[in-house]
């Protein structure tokens, strides 16, 4: 994760925005997935105050859910998915976020409770990599 983030962030300043954006979430859904939480929040946060596009925002969003789930504020992460389902975003990210909302409003069991369960594969975000040090700067 951090190795990735390390590689990644000193080349956003010369690419596309769209691509830092993406970027930005991937490095936040690394995070997530090792624990940072911290890390995860202010990358996700980031991210979606740069993405004036509508999915871009939800999936920021969508991380930022999980931060706050993983903390234990649940009406928080609640707020966030309702955020997203009332937004102009695409079916996918609405669906997530009402699985996330239902999984949040459930009642409470140690399952639940246990650990974040990631809204996004970490996949892409070689991809994301890939991209960025395959555009001419």
């Amino acid at each position: 994760g951090k190795k990735v983030e390390v590689e990644l962030l000193p080349l956003l300043s010369t690419k596309p925005a769209s691509l830092e954006q993406r970027a930005l979430r991937a490095v936040a859904s690394l995070a997530l997935a090792a624990g940072d939480l911290d890390r995860a929040r202010d990358y996700a946060e980031r991210a979606e105050r740069t993405d004036p596009n509508p999915n871009g925002q939800a999936g920021a969003l969508l991380i930022q859910a999980e931060v706050f789930a993983a903390r234990h504020n649940i009406h928080r992460a609640v707020t966030l998915c309702e955020a997203i389902l009332q937004s102009r975003t695409i079916d996918f990210y609405k669906a997530k976020a009402e699985a996330m909302r239902q999984r949040l409003v459930a009642p409470i069991t140690q399952s639940v409770v246990a650990t974040p369960q990631p809204t996004m594969s970490i996949a892409p975000n070689t991809q994301v990599v890939q991209l960025l040090q395959a555009q001419p700067e």
